[in-house]
Order: C-alpha cells, then sequence, then structure tokens
C-alpha cells in the first residue's frame, strides 16, 4: 500500500517557521480468527520523519491524525510570500463488504489536527485529496520560513488475491 501523511512537526512563532513531514507505511492486516469470513483492517506502521524545511527558531509541535488515521488534506492560510498557518484533515481507512459483495476500501474524514501559525494573516486555503485519495509527499519551497507549501494524492487500490 505504501506510505502516507500522518502529520507534521516544526516550528511556529508569529508564523509557520518550520515544517516536517511525518509518514508511516500503511499495513494490511487479515484477521483469520473471525467467522464466518474473515476482516481485515489498515494500520500505520513506525512513523518515518522527512526532512525539516524553514527556520530552526521559535516553539516546536509535532502534530500527528489520531490512532491509525492518515492525512486527506491541508487547511491554514498563506500571503504572497509565506505559509502562516497549517493543519491536516485526517481521515479513516476501512475495509468492508460492499452492497454487490465486493471488497472495498474507504476513506472517511474523521477531523483535523491543531491549527499551528498565525491566525488571520494572508488568504485561507483548503486542499483535499479526491475521494479515496490520502496525501503521500508534499512540496513546496522555503527560505528562512515555509514560502510554499502543496499536496501530492494518491488513490488507494485494495487489492485481494
Amino acid at each position: 500500500m505504501g506510505a502516507a501523511l500522518i502529520g507534521l512537526a516544526g516550528r511556529e512563532g508569529p508564523r509557520l517557521e518550520q515544517l516536517q513531514p511525518i509518514c508511516a507505511a500503511l499495513v494490511f492486516e487479515e484477521d483469520t480468527s473471525t467467522r464466518p469470513e474473515h476482516t481485515f483492517r489498515v494500520r500505520r506502521g513506525a512513523p518515518i520523519f522527512g526532512a525539516q524545511h524553514g527556520a530552526a527558531g521559535a516553539t516546536t509541535f509535532d502534530d500527528r491524525c489520531p490512532g491509525d488515521e492518515i492525512a486527506i488534506g491541508l487547511s491554514g492560510s498563506a500571503d504572497d510570500q509565506f505559509v502562516d498557518r497549517v493543519s491536516l484533515r485526517c481521515g479513516r481507512v476501512s475495509i468492508a463488504r460492499s452492497r454487490s459483495f465486493n471488497w472495498q476500501l474507504t476513506v472517511t474524514p474523521t477531523g483535523s489536527t491543531t491549527p499551528r501559525g498565525a491566525a488571520g494573516i494572508g488568504e485561507t486555503f483548503t486542499a483535499t485529496c479526491a475521494t479515496g485519495s490520502v496525501i503521500m509527499a508534499l512540496d513546496g519551497r522555503e527560505s528562512t520560513r515555509v514560502n510554499r507549501l502543496g499536496a501530492s494524492c494518491q488513490r488507494l487500490q485494495l487489492s485481494l488475491r
């Protein structure tokens, strides 16, 4: 299934100063003890910390989607020069039978992490992955602060044999 974004660490002051992505492998588990049919779940593996981007001052934070949830979107605010505030939108991945009795993987939105950075500066933005997709990577630009931020989403595929 690959790895997906589960959180953000960084530093915040009067603005968002630094970001570090936190990812985790998505682990597919089968419970063969259930009857009459096996059950399946997707859980997160150990956290994988990406590179830090931006300045090295201010107050640190480490915000992750709860439990086995993963990131499905970003929201925050930005002006012409900097990303001022950011939070992750989280979702729960589940596997269940559809009405046609086929196995189906769904991603259900659940909530958001704590917004980090300055409130009320810049224009607000929300970027949400398409239905059934999760954030697999972040992209952007940084100097002494975080200048631009974007996300790459990918649809999760379920292949049972």
